[in-house]
């Protein structure tokens, strides 16, 4: 098997095992930081309703802890994300640069 093949077989291979062990963690923790995210959001929507007397203002409060809800729903799954598919691309960039810095020399 010529060397550039022999690379790309071990590499896409580590690659997937990675890929894999990393969406399983993803799914095994995604739960737990979901209702750490929700149990926030709850206890922010209480506190809401404790301290603004009028329906407008409590809206505008629990609309805002809303969008912080979702935003760190999108944080905690950008982060399962880049967990699993991070490091096989920062291994491929790495081959790159140096295969590019070596033809330029």
């Amino acid at each position: 098997m010529a060397d550039g093949r022999r690379f790309w077989t071990i590499f896409g291979t580590a690659a997937a095992a990675w890929i894999m062990v990393g969406g399983l963690y993803g799914a095994l923790t995604w739960s737990d930081a979901l209702a750490r995210v929700n149990g926030e959001f709850e206890a922010a929507r209480r506190d809401c309703v404790a301290r603004y007397p009028t329906p407008e203002r409590r809206k505008r409060c629990i609309d805002l802890h809303e969008i912080v809800r979702s935003g760190n729903r999108n944080q905690i799954l950008f982060e399962r994300v880049l967990i699993a598919f991070g490091p096989p691309a920062a291994g491929l960039a790495v081959w790159l640069f140096i295969r590019i810095y070596r033809r330029l020399r």
